[in-house]
């Protein structure tokens, strides 16, 4: 295998020289030892140009709907031709008789992701207007609808508030240990510098790319990309060959005035003046699940398309747990395994089995229960009757703890909402966090299921399962509380777990599991989906994907203009339903309010239905608006 120069450089300095390394024609070189030693090289990565004449305003808002069809043309062209724009790999990304077909592939692409053309002139595809680019939020939901049940679609994204930003050796990692493809978006800032803090005073535009090359050893960092606005000298007439564009990568201290953090600064070698900051990394990778059970020492990693997707694959993996482990999770960074051992949690990586303690009870109490949310909050049911809060990014900070009506024993997480389920008193409590304070809002359990000690709750989907020795118990959040919902599934159940797009699977007592779609009609059989009749052990995790994005942060990037300052678009508050600065009790009100209705400014989603996704958005929004 030819290794490009960067990685021949790498190489002396040692980051080739231990851990995961594989080579296959795909995805051609991957290797992760830590934060700053790492390569990861895609060969075949479509470069499908942005400036197009069949497209409005000659394409120059189309980054988005460009990064979208390079990622999903990789995926249709490497053993997945069902679920991209299916025009061959290799050169013939750049055949002129491939320019309309490409041309009517992203107008389509524009429509689905509600892409802005940047003109105030009637457009054939996107929305005109005098905003350019799309939204970050909508690329995921396309890539996600578009990939379906065969594919993890994972954000990396920034939160100012939280001082997270997302790194290269994030997106590296899940190149090199989940086969992953992706894009990310990078945001221009404007502002001035102290030594090697940057205080920014605003946004001025973004852009999306495609990621090929990820690289760093020695002290230095390098992102080589596929973009949109690079090419021939006229790409609006003609789509150019393949080209990687390239980034230096540089640590900085990153101060706005909604936070702050350590971020990565993207010059291009011949260094601009100009800050370019990694704001956001969207990541796919094929589908898969983790398998485990008290009696083992490991857990099984399984990916069933492995074999399609990059040839000689493993497609099982064992990853290192303490014996006896009732409970793991999964962080949203995909190297950290969070485990209950010894009444504390405990987090360890994925690949190297090292760990520390995340979160060990005060004295006397116990740890009845934990999940993690999608910021990477551990969530803890105690034998106190308390739920605790912990930051796994800032471990030596104070837990938050909220008391509860009496003792949880098991906690299930859904958006940014923990529900702790209390036997006692036949409740479940959902937790919710806001600036000013957590807030618990009481759900008793109808019906006349048995709730013991040992019942494990899973919330998904807007529903909340409860599986007693075997036997799986489903009810419907609306707004009155929960009502017993008719999911009729058989007996026999050792486990349950939620997956993307309104799946569940469970394992039966034969350690098979089986996939269901929740339906209007109830509960249906998804035996096409492809962790359905695999053979696991008693425990079932699934890989699911995950948005990183709090509401209102979402905005609109542009392809290659330099918006002023006043023109960037702002995030609205869209639960913030009567439009007085807040999301409080009015906002619940108008929600319950307008419950089931159509063509409602409660429905804050955009489903077209107010429901419960919905009052789970204004819940989780409490406070002021950002």
């Amino acid at each position: 295998m030819h290794i490009p120069t960067p990685i021949r450089s790498l190489a002396l300095v040692g980051a080739v020289s231990a851990v995961h390394s594989v080579a296959h024609a795909e995805i051609a070189f991957t290797n992760y030892v830590d934060a700053n030693t790492f390569a990861y090289v895609v060969l075949d990565m479509p470069d499908v140009d942005q400036q197009r004449t069949d497209l409005p305003n000659n394409g120059a808002c189309y980054c988005g709907p460009s990064a979208n069809f390079d990622v999903l043309g990789y995926v249709s062209a490497h053993g997945f031709p069902h679920l991209g724009p299916g025009i061959p790999a290799g050169s013939t990304w750049a055949d002129a008789s491939n320019y309309a077909s490409i041309g009517a592939t992203l107008c389509t692409y524009g429509n689905a992701v509600s892409c802005s053309s940047g003109s105030t002139a009637t457009a054939s595809c996107g929305d005109s207007g005098s905003a350019c680019g799309s939204s970050y939020a909508s690329l995921y939901t396309h890539l996600t609808a578009q990939l379906g049940d065969e594919f993890v679609v994972r954000q990396y994204y920034r939160s100012y508030s939280r001082g997270y930003f997302p790194s290269t050796y994030e997106f590296a990692c899940a190149g090199a240990n989940n086969d992953a493809i992706g894009l990310l978006l990078l945001g221009r800032h404007t502002g001035l510098w102290s030594g090697t803090t940057f205080n920014q005073t605003g946004r001025t535009s973004g852009h999306f790319q495609v990621i090929t090359t990820a690289i760093a050893g020695g002290g230095f960092k390098r992102l080589g990309v596929r973009d949109p606005i690079s090419g021939s000298s006229d790409p609006r007439t003609s789509q150019s060959a393949a080209a990687t564009s390239w980034w230096n990568v540089t640590s900085i201290n990153f101060v706005s005035s909604s936070g702050s953090g350590a971020a990565e600064q993207l010059s291009a070698p011949s260094a601009s003046a100009a800050l370019t900051l990694l704001e956001g990394i969207i990541a796919v990778w094929p589908a898969a699940c983790y398998t485990w059970d008290a009696e083992s020492s490991t857990a099984a990693r399984i990916t069933p398309s492995a074999a399609t997707w990059r040839p000689g694959r493993e497609a099982l993996t064992n990853v290192p747990l303490e014996t006896g482990t009732p409970l793991l999770r999964v962080l949203p960074d995909d190297i950290r395994i969070a485990s209950l051992a010894n009444g504390s949690v405990r987090l360890r990586n994925r690949f190297t089995g090292a760990g520390v303690t995340a979160f060990t009870p005060p004295a006397g109490n116990t740890v009845r229960g934990f999940d993690v949310d999608r910021l990477r909050y551990l969530h803890v049911a105690l034998g106190s009757g308390h739920a605790a809060r912990v930051d796994l990014d800032q471990l030596g900070a104070q837990a938050v703890i909220t008391p509860l009506a009496s003792v949880p024993t098991s906690v299930s997480v859904a958006g940014d909402i923990a529900h702790y389920l209390m036997p006692a008193n036949r409740m479940i409590a959902a937790v919710n966090y806001a600036p000013q304070g957590s807030s618990v809002v009481p759900l008793p359990i109808p019906g006349n299921a048995t709730i013991n000690s040992t019942t494990r709750l899973t919330v998904a989907h807007g529903f909340a399962f409860l599986l007693t020795a075997g036997n799986v118990s489903a009810y419907r959040f609306t707004p009155k509380g929960l009502i017993e919902a008719a999911l009729n599934f058989p007996a026999g159940i050792l486990d349950i777990a939620d997956g993307d797009r309104g799946t569940i699977c469970t394992v039966g007592a034969d350690r098979v599991t089986t996939a269901w779609k929740i339906s209007p009609k109830g509960l249906v059989l998804n035996a096409a989906h492809p962790m359905h009749g695999l053979q696991v052990k008693s425990r079932l995790l699934l890989s699911r994907s995950s948005t990183g994005l709090a509401v209102g942060e979402d905005f609109l990037v542009d392809a290659d203009q330099t918006l002023e300052p006043a023109d960037v678009p702002t995030p609205d508050c869209r639960t913030d339903l009567n439009v007085d600065g807040r999301t409080d009790a009015a906002d619940l009100a108008i929600v319950l309010s307008e419950w089931d209705l159509s063509r409602s400014i409660a429905d804050v989603d955009r489903d077209g239905t107010v429901g419960a996704a919905d009052l789970a958005a204004v819940l989780s929004a409490f406070g002021a608006c950002p």
